[in-house]
């Protein structure tokens, strides 16, 4: 008897897969600062940034969760390339999985001085420091090229988008412009002549403004995902 060929994939199994995803994308996006918090909260020390948190116990939750997210960018195509694109969804996600990989394994100073570390890096401190930063902006600055440009796409004319696109397309456009109001707000601070060793309004500002930047990214990974359609049936029963 011959064996029956498997099932093909149709368009909808598809359109799930990229669902699951982005929905993924952005639980990590929320559970990673939100760990830190909780952590934070109960020994009273929140750091003064997300990526201070490596050199501590609870460093393989900043390296795991943005290993995973970068997982799970490589593995995203998005939509097909447009002739007008500056850059696909494919590259965009490429580059911005290499840079949750900087972020991940070269955090500023803690990478250096963990005592469990392999290598010993001493020497590079400012290297690793400035590919840490670099990464960084990078990070966010993809995540809200995602945001205002890409997510708010759509093959549908404007004048024929349901109300609920019109909805979503407001919180792309919101958290974009946050991410990189968050972005702005990080450099002008470091920019400022501020006294004192903490050089900012208060001493775990950066972490806040990170936090920020990174929830704006999560939300509207997590709306691209349909989770607030899920959400809504779950809440009504149907």
């Amino acid at each position: 008897m011959a064996t029956p060929a498997p099932p093909s994939r149709t368009p909808e199994d598809h359109a799930a897969s990229y669902q699951g995803l982005r929905v993924a994308v952005g639980a990590l996006g929320f559970m990673i600062p939100a760990a830190f918090i909780v952590i934070g909260g109960l020994r009273g020390d929140i750091r003064p940034s997300i990526s201070a948190f490596y050199s501590t116990t609870f460093g393989d939750i900043l390296v795991g969760g943005l290993s995973a997210i970068a997982i799970f960018l490589f593995s995203y195509r998005g939509y097909t390339p447009q002739e007008d694109e500056i850059i696909s969804d494919l590259k965009l996600a490429r580059i911005t999985a290499i840079a949750a990989l900087g972020v991940a394994f070269l955090p500023t100073d803690g990478f250096l001085f963990r005592p469990d570390s392999i290598l010993d890096l001493r020497g590079w401190t400012d290297v690793v420091s400035i590919l840490h930063f670099l990464s960084a902006a990078t990070f966010l600055g993809c995540l809200g090229v995602f945001s205002l440009w890409k997510f708010t796409r759509s093959g549908t004319p404007r004048e024929d988008w349901s109300a609920e696109k019109v909805f979503r397309n407001r919180i792309y456009v919101i958290c974009g412009w946050t991410i990189f109001a968050s972005i702005g707000a990080i450099a002008l601070i470091k920019w400022l002549p501020f006294p004192g060793p903490d050089h900012g309004p208060f001493p775990d500002w950066l972490f806040w403004l990170e936090t920020l930047a990174v929830w704006a990214f999560a939300l509207s990974w997590l709306v691209k995902g349909e989770s607030l359609k899920l959400a809504r049936k779950m809440i009504s029963g149907r």
